[in-house]
């Protein structure tokens, strides 16, 4: 949430809230609601009812439900899954300073994101890292880090984060965000393209970026199933939450 104030708005209506960038409706987590507790029977008809007064229709908008519950549960959600719906879990990942995990490569640069031909060379390691994986049309998630590559340079101007390129000679190979706020540290849209995958590229970025950081504590996100999950615990981070949330995407 912190995140999206950038350019967007959070409003906490009391029992629920709702997190949203009119700027860019097809972005998934800038445009989402989170109640206090996991869905029960009869939940539905109410929740997507709040939904649709909060979110007018717009092309490539998601409906992403989330609840403040920090241990994974998902309560009854089966009236969502009936209605396509499906459940997205991940885990929160913690730590006060990261370590070179087993594959650091020395052969990988990693510098922060300063001329227009850094920043090009990263979108185009994250178009390539997403490509595959996602339940977004592949022109629609195009699109999306293209636009996110945007938002987070205009952050990094704004002062907000850093975003650094782990660079194999003169091709950026990954690319990842750490915006600060307090004295947290966020990672954002960690990718490696998939040309140097099993390279140690992704905790190499990572490291060298943690390094760099002034922040007490650094926060990552992950799938819960989703193999980038190793790679953060390779280099120190912990699980510290499971998350569940209730997603449907536009096809």
């Amino acid at each position: 949430m912190a995140v999206a104030r950038f350019d967007g708005e959070v409003h906490d209506r009391g029992d629920y809230v709702v997190v949203r960038t009119d700027a860019n409706p097809s972005f998934f987590w800038g445009n989402f609601l989170v109640f206090p507790r996991a869905p029960m029977a009869g939940d539905a008809e109410r929740w997507l009812a709040v939904h649709e007064r909060e979110f007018p229709p717009a092309p490539g908008r998601a409906t992403i439900l989330s609840w403040d519950e920090l241990d994974g549960r998902l309560g009854d959600d089966a009236d969502f899954l009936a209605q396509g719906f499906h459940r997205d879990l991940g885990v929160c990942l913690r730590a006060t300073r990261l370590h070179k995990g087993p594959k650091h490569n020395a052969d990988v640069s990693v510098r922060a994101l300063a001329s227009d031909a850094d920043w090009t060379a990263a979108t185009a390691a994250l178009i390539a890292a997403f490509a595959d994986g996602t339940r977004a049309p592949v022109e629609t998630q195009r699109a999306f880090v293209v636009k996110q590559m945007r938002r987070y340079r205009a952050m990094q101007d704004a002062g907000w984060g850093r975003w650094f390129g782990a660079f194999i000679g003169p091709r950026a190979a990954g690319c990842a965000g750490l915006v600060q706020q307090g004295q947290v540290g966020r990672f954002q849209l960690v990718g490696t393209d998939p040309a140097f995958a099993r390279n140690g590229v992704c905790s190499t970025l990572l490291h060298e970026m943690g390094a760099q950081s002034v922040a007490d504590e650094l926060i990552i996100v992950a799938g819960a199933e989703y193999h980038a999950r190793a790679v953060y615990e390779s280099v120190g981070f912990e699980v510290c939450e499971t998350l569940a949330t209730l997603m449907k995407i536009p096809t």
